[in-house]
């Protein structure tokens, strides 16, 4: 097992036996041996995540003796379902979550811890763009985003198994397996060492993850702001596939009234 495992392994005994009862103490000595994992879903359906997961999940129990319950809960509902899980014990052990939604989930203090104006002419120029890009040309493919984080939630039952699965999960090995049937990017460098993530066009975005971008700044109001633009962008979408006119103004329109709601 890994340091930052080991680590945060640590971290869950602390918070649960000097919280003031022998029973806490008693609840990490006997963890149970079933997990609940929610899992985004990120495959053509629900059905078909389920296939391509489950049998990670079976080797898991088979290494460990830990079983995996999976729910896939669609991208729709996942941010409300993971927010409403922060005051829930009863909640899932370990769960995906978006990349840009660390911050406002960390924010919660529910998870086990891992070591300027916006509407400016080009900005609504480029969603216009963007839109279109989608609507008529197809050019923009939503299939190529990598697959979200993990995440622990500190009220588990099981901790060390928790993080042992999330551990797992991010393996060089399952990295390469799930990556593989999703057709997706790795979220380890060290995976992409597999022929199967060496195409040309993989090799251009690897080159473009690894020397010219940059993490985005960990804002804990950021998973307000995404619902907020999403909506405003699914509504524009929308806008595009009935035939009305996407123009400057009423993508400005859009953004306006989601700004005024931040």
């Amino acid at each position: 097992m890994s340091t930052p495992i080991r680590r945060a392994i640590c971290t869950i005994a602390a918070l649960l036996c000097t919280s003031g009862s022998v029973a806490a103490c008693d609840k990490l000595a006997a963890a149970p041996k079933t997990l609940v994992y929610w899992a985004s879903d990120q495959g053509p359906s629900l059905d078909f995540d389920r296939a391509a997961l489950q049998p990670q999940l079976d080797e898991f129990a088979q290494q460990t003796g830990v079983h995996v319950r999976l729910e896939v809960v669609p991208w729709s509902d996942l941010l409300d379902r993971l927010m409403a899980a922060t005051k829930d014990d009863g909640g899932p052990d370990v769960v995906n979550i978006g990349n840009t939604w660390s911050a406002s989930l960390q924010a919660t203090g529910a998870f086990v811890p891992f070591d300027g104006r916006t509407l400016t002419d080009a900005n609504v120029a480029a969603i216009r763009r963007y839109v279109g890009l989608m609507a008529d040309e197809h050019i923009v493919n939503l299939a190529d985003a990598a697959y979200g984080n993990l995440a622990v939630y500190k009220h588990t039952r099981n901790p060390a198994g928790a993080l042992e699965f999330a551990e797992f999960m991010t393996s060089d090995k399952e990295q390469v397996i799930l990556n593989k049937v999703y057709g997706s990017l790795p979220s380890v460098r060290s995976a992409y060492s597999d022929a199967a993530f060496r195409t040309p066009e993989q090799e251009v975005l690897y080159q473009v993850l690894n020397s010219t971008a940059a993490p985005l700044p960990q804002v804990p109001e950021e998973s307000r702001f995404e619902t907020l633009v999403g909506t405003a962008m699914a509504e524009l979408f929308a806008d595009a596939a009935t035939g009305k006119p996407v123009t400057n103004e009423s993508v400005k329109a859009k953004l306006s009234a989601a700004e005024g709601k931040m």
